[in-house]
């Protein structure tokens, strides 16, 4: 968001999240991880004094567990993540994700014997299709 403009029309600002993403592999063939901005599709309702002001008091969000479950789903959306990302990703965004883990039903696997664990949303059922003897 802008803190000061003069020049040009008011916009509003665009929420965003900070993700990672694998951008090669090392010699080893591991995985290397990067940060990458990944920007919402919704503008903030928030003025830059709300948000400097609520910064400093150190308030949270307002519902921080909803907040972590959004978080979480949108970063298992595409399917199973390294839990050591999830962490990185978690605390960048200073977000809790225990709770929101339990109660989207995530999945914890272990990739191996030498591997981490992943985590990754619960299957969903395909829907059925009605028949004619329905």
């Amino acid at each position: 968001m802008k803190a000061k403009n003069n020049l040009a029309p008011d916009t509003k600002a665009l929420s965003y999240r900070v993700n990672t993403s694998a951008v090669g592999k090392d010699e080893r063939s591991d995985t290397i991880w990067a940060p990458r901005v990944v920007w919402g599709l919704e503008h903030v309702e928030i003025t830059a004094t709300q948000a400097m002001e609520a910064e400093v008091a150190g308030k949270a969000a307002a519902n921080p567990r909803a907040a972590a479950k959004t978080f979480l789903a949108e970063l298992l959306a595409d399917g199973p993540v390294a839990k050591t990302e999830i962490d990185e990703a978690a605390k960048a965004n200073c977000i809790s994700v225990r709770r929101a883990k339990a109660e989207l039903g995530v999945v914890a696997k272990k990739t191996g014997m030498q591997g981490g664990w992943t985590w990754q949303l619960p299957e969903q059922p395909t829907p059925r299709r009605p028949t004619a003897d329905d």
